[in-house]
């Protein structure tokens, strides 16, 4: 193979010492970056890993805030006492306590431009139940007990007991039919199947709508991080394996185990896993969080996904760190959010 030219070598020279001194002046740039809220660490000591490289300097940025704590148990003794004791066990902010009252974990705050897709959603239960005559006299005849009202739960339990004798023969035929139907060709029907059948009416069903609770809120976030230089590279790097590193559990127990662990065999990993770090998620709009659309409650990371050809094309840099990667993360709120919560931002 032929040697290569002078010119060309220089060219070659010219090109390294043209990107190690872009790299540099990028270096410089970053150190002289200043948050624009004290809530926002650093960059330049390491407590803070971003991208792009100058999100979160000036009043006019939207972006994203991650802020990773420690697992705290939510029934353990520290999360009772912060929560305002045995006293103040059923408060609002006695549940919300083991979601606030964190410890901050060592891993960096990562802070990102504001993704597409940022939703909330809410989700309620309701169903409608067949109470049937019986059990909802029995229910109404609660209802009057607990006001005090013991004459006239007596008088509906009597009548409804009154009204169930007089259907005994219809009920016990029905489900004699039933029996036997079933018995003799195999099909199965209802007493109900029966009634209407033969008699064209069918029992009460006495359905109500009632309410079964609510459900933990979800948020699934991605990003596409296109690396300018080097430092970039290296920065989306980290912020791919903090992510990895906050969702896992620890082999070796915990660093934040309450003291229903002390001294125990747990704390020192003999057979025991350390649950996984909590996920704080902030949207802000320059130095304060953004008040015009939904905050989220702490979360836990429950999904990530990194890809790193992302447009399907595998391109690396001469450091061997992909062109673009792509991560999706999915949310799980430790909390449930509930009216109260709403004009605090959730």
């Amino acid at each position: 193979m032929p040697a290569p030219s002078p010119e060309a070598g220089e060219a070659l020279k010219k090109s390294i010492e043209e990107q190690k001194a872009k790299e540099e002046e990028t270096a410089k740039a970053t150190a002289a970056l200043k948050p624009v809220t004290s809530t926002l660490t650093d960059p330049k000591d390491g407590s803070s890993l971003r991208y792009p490289t100058d999100i979160g300097t000036t009043d006019n940025d939207h972006f994203a805030v991650f802020d990773f704590y420690d697992y705290s148990a939510p029934f353990s003794a520290e999360n009772q006492a912060a929560g305002g004791g045995a006293d103040n066990q059923f408060s609002l902010t006695a549940y919300n306590s083991s979601s606030e009252n964190l410890k901050p974990s060592i891993y960096p705050q990562i802070v990102l431009y504001m993704p597409e897709g940022v939703a909330s959603s809410y989700r309620t239960n309701w169903d409608g139940k067949a109470f049937g005559n019986v059990v909802s006299a029995i229910l109404k005849g609660a209802g009057n007990t607990a006001g005090g009202d013991y004459a006239q739960t007596i008088k509906n339990l009597t009548n409804t007991i009154g009204q169930q004798v007089a259907t005994g023969p219809a009920n016990l035929g029905a489900q004699l039919t039933s029996t036997l139907a079933k018995k003799v060709a195999g099909d199965s029907i209802s007493t109900q199947d029966v009634f209407s059948s033969i008699g064209g009416a069918i029992l009460n069903p006495n359905v109500e709508l009632i309410f079964g609770g609510h459900d933990l809120r979800t948020l699934q976030l991605t990003f596409k991080m296109v690396p300018y230089n080097k430092p970039e590279a290296e920065t989306v790097d980290e912020i791919v394996k903090t992510f990895k590193k906050v969702m896992l559990p620890k082999f070796n127990g915990g660093t934040n185990m309450s003291s229903f662990w002390q001294d125990s065999a747990a704390s020192r990993g003999n057979g025991f896993i350390g649950n996984p770090n909590l996920c704080k998620i902030t949207f802000f709009k320059g130095s304060k969080p953004n008040e015009a659309i939904t905050q989220f409650k702490t979360c836990a990371i429950t999904d990530f996904d990194v890809n790193y050809t992302p447009d399907g094309v595998a391109a690396f840099g001469p450091d061997g760190y992909p062109v673009a990667t792509q991560i999706s993360l999915s949310f799980m709120e430790t909390k449930l959010v509930y009216a109260e919560d709403v004009n605090n931002g959730y």
